[in-house]
């Protein structure tokens, strides 16, 4: 009987240790919730040349890359997108997108853009010097509200609070640059 006891209160403590490090892997989120975002995501299609242009940065026209959405998942009021390079620095942060099929290059689309790596409130694409290619991260994001209530000086932090709180789907392409 001690035996059992033991053996359950050893099970016991491994299943409660199991649940703590399996909340703490999911931020927070159950089972259910980490599901249903997967399953968002998964519903989430859209496309970019991986291959920046040298429009597409200061040594060229400076314009943004289009960006054709194929697919969003149900409920999308609004999208959001972030370029950023390696370091974290931002080129492209906009959020109160309406739900689109289509951002065309070099047009802004309707929403509010936030502060670039060099200060401005638009698309500022890559600078990089000589021969020299850079590699960046551009992720669309899928939110259920039409406005994210953050004004155009919102930082990338507080995008990031706010992405943490409503979980929208997102997926992210990698791209390059060369000029």
């Amino acid at each position: 009987m001690r035996l059992r006891r033991k053996v359950w209160v050893n099970g016991g403590l491994g299943i409660l240790i199991i649940g703590i490090a399996t909340a703490a892997y999911l931020g927070g989120r159950t089972v259910q919730q980490s599901q249903e975002q997967a399953r968002l995501n998964a519903a989430f299609s859209w496309s970019v040349d991986s291959q920046l242009t040298k429009n597409n940065g200061c040594l060229g026209t400076n314009v943004s890359p289009e960006i054709i959405i194929s697919k969003t998942p149900e409920g999308t009021s609004s999208l959001a997108l972030l370029m950023e390079n390696k370091k974290g620095e931002v080129n492209w942060l906009m959020w109160d997108i309406p739900s689109m099929s289509r951002i065309t290059e070099g047009v802004k689309p309707e929403g509010t853009t936030a502060r670039s790596w060099k200060g401005n409130f638009r698309y500022d694409g890559p600078c990089l010097e000589g021969n020299a290619n850079g590699e960046y991260i551009l992720t669309v994001y899928a939110f259920k509200t039409s406005s994210l209530k953050l004004s155009s000086g919102s930082s990338k932090e507080d995008f990031f609070k706010l992405v943490k709180r409503e979980h929208p789907a997102q997926t992210s392409k990698n791209l390059t640059y060369s000029p």
